[in-house]
C-alpha cells in the first residue's frame, strides 16, 4: 500500500471505499496493519454519518501484506485493505465493525476495536 490507495471501510459510518493521503506517526510511507492514516472518502452511502469527499482519519485494520508472528511462526494475510474511521480523537465513528481484527492492535492500544470486532485472529 502506498499514498493514494483504495481501501474498503469495514464499518457502519455510512463509507464504502477510501483512498490514503498521508501516514500519520510514521517514518515510513508504507502504512501496516495499526497505522493511523489520514483518508479522503471515495463512496459512500446516502444519509449517514460520512459523506463523500470528506477528509477523516483512520487506522488500518486489515492488509494484502503478510504479517509474521514470531512467537508462533504464523503469517496472515487478508484478500483486501480495510479501515476503520475515527471521530474526534481516538474513538471509532461508527458502532460496529465488519470483519476480522487482528491482535496486533492490541499493542498500538486500540483495544476499543478489539472489544467492538465480531472476531479477533
Amino acid at each position: 500500500m502506498f499514498r493514494g490507495s483504495v481501501l474498503q471501510i469495514l464499518d457502519n459510518s455510512g463509507g464504502l471505499t477510501a483512498s490514503i493521503i498521508r501516514v500519520l506517526n510514521s517514518k515510513y510511507e508504507h502504512p501496516r496493519v495499526g497505522s493511523t492514516v489520514v483518508t479522503a472518502v471515495k463512496t459512500a452511502l446516502i444519509d449517514k454519518k460520512v459523506k463523500k469527499h470528506d477528509v477523516r482519519k483512520g487506522v488500518i485494520i486489515q492488509t494484502k501484506q503478510k504479517i509474521f508472528r514470531k512467537e508462533h511462526g504464523i503469517t496472515l494475510a487478508f484478500n483486501t485493505n480495510g479501515l476503520i474511521i475515527f471521530g474526534r480523537g481516538n474513538n471509532p465513528l461508527a458502532s460496529r465493525i465488519k470483519g476480522v481484527v487482528v491482535q496486533e492492535l492490541r499493542y498500538q492500544k486500540m483495544v476499543k476495536l478489539l472489544m467492538m470486532a465480531p472476531s479477533v485472529i
